[in-house]
């Protein structure tokens, strides 16, 4: 089946904005070719018109500060095995606390199934060790397949999952942006706060007010 092709500067051209702001809209998108003259990349038309209507427009990314997902839901969706495993092990890792962009760019050298963790690596960071649940370490296995080198997360053809894929894959399959999958940030609830139950909030040190005058 043949796909109508396009180039940054007929996205350009036809969206009206600029070379520039249409190479940002197309960066999630994975190019099918080149242009044989000009070395373009070339795009399918239907993921260029996609990834521009996904655009959240001026101001703040509601893609990114949506709702987080419940724990129940996202326990559901990662044992649901209609879905693709390299989705749900994409989706289990962010729940155990690494990003969206840190997962994808695992390779399979990162992962230590023995150990139950991965390296996360970073150019501006130092690597960390995200620990991982036996569900989680399971689906990692399974995403690994019988491959031993090159990325973690693969689609069907073998290519690296892009951002935009998971993304929209979460979207039409779990109804949610993929960083609905993160962890709740940890709020105390009021009850514990009224009966004293918290010790992570440090207590205020005791200080005596100066009432002006010199005791010598």
């Amino acid at each position: 089946m043949s796909h109508e092709l396009t180039t940054a500067r007929e996205c350009a051209a036809l969206w009206g904005v600029s070379y520039d702001t249409a190479r940002r809209i197309l960066a999630p998108v994975e190019h099918v070719d080149r242009d044989p003259e000009t070395g373009a990349m070339r795009y399918d038309r239907a993921d260029a018109e996609a990834a521009r209507a996904s655009q959240p427009g001026r101001g703040r990314r509601v893609d990114l500060h949506g709702p987080f997902m419940s724990g129940e839901d996202a326990q559901r969706l990662t044992a649901d095995e209609s879905i693709p495993a390299v989705h749900r092990a994409l989706w289990a890792l962010v729940q155990s606390g690494m990003g969206v962009s840190e997962a994808l760019r695992l390779d399979l050298r990162d992962v230590d199934l023995q150990a139950g963790e991965v390296v996360v690596k970073s150019t501006r960071k130092r690597p960390r060790t995200v620990p991982l649940s036996e569900h989680a370490a399971e689906l990692a296995r399974q995403a690994m397949a019988d491959r031993s080198e090159g990325p973690l997360f693969v689609n069907e053809e073998g290519r690296p999952v892009t951002r935009y894929s998971a993304g929209k894959f979460a979207q039409a399959v779990a109804g949610a942006p993929i960083h609905a999958f993160k962890t709740r940030p940890h709020v105390m609830e009021p009850e514990r706060w009224r009966s004293g139950m918290s010790t992570s909030v440090p207590t205020r040190p005791h200080v005596v007010e100066s009432d002006g005058s010199n005791g010598g």
